[in-house]
């Protein structure tokens, strides 16, 4: 049980949510973000629970590279075990390139191209690529 691995090998799990609370572009962006800062304070009250010592940081990135650079050079974000986002495509490659560089996991919460995975083994993606959506649904088809 991954859960409980974590469990075993931290006395506290550090982690952020790098969010965006004002929207300029799309209800789809909108609707992850809510989701997200719905879902995170109930999966850590249930891991907390359990027994899951943690500290959750959420910073507003604003949709802005220049805030994130600043939030990347705070002094709580080199400890961090678990980085989750940011949404947008430059800001996530900006962070992510700093989580590998101190081998920290990082999170894309949305739907993303493969090529954030390429070369950084501590990259996961929440949601699987429209390609590889659309090859299982064909396998899925061909085989039903």
């Amino acid at each position: 049980d991954p859960f409980m691995i974590c469990l075993c090998l931290c006395d506290k799990l550090l982690f952020c949510l790098l969010s965006c609370f004002f929207f300029n572009d799309t209800a789809t962006t909108e609707i992850y973000t809510l989701s997200l800062h719905d879902a995170l304070p109930i999966s850590l009250d249930d891991a907390t629970a359990k027994g899951l010592n943690a500290k959750l940081y959420v910073y507003d990135t604003a949709e802005d590279t220049t805030t994130v650079k600043s939030l990347l050079k705070g002094r709580e974000m080199i400890n961090m075990d678990l980085i989750i986002g940011p949404l947008f495509p430059d800001n996530f490659k900006l962070v992510s390139t700093f989580a590998n560089a101190l081998d920290i996991s990082i999170v894309c919460p949305v739907p993303c191209a493969n090529k954030v995975l390429l070369g950084r083994t501590n990259v996961s993606k929440v949601c699987a690529s429209y390609t590889v959506q659309t090859e299982k649904i064909a396998e899925y088809i061909a085989t039903h």
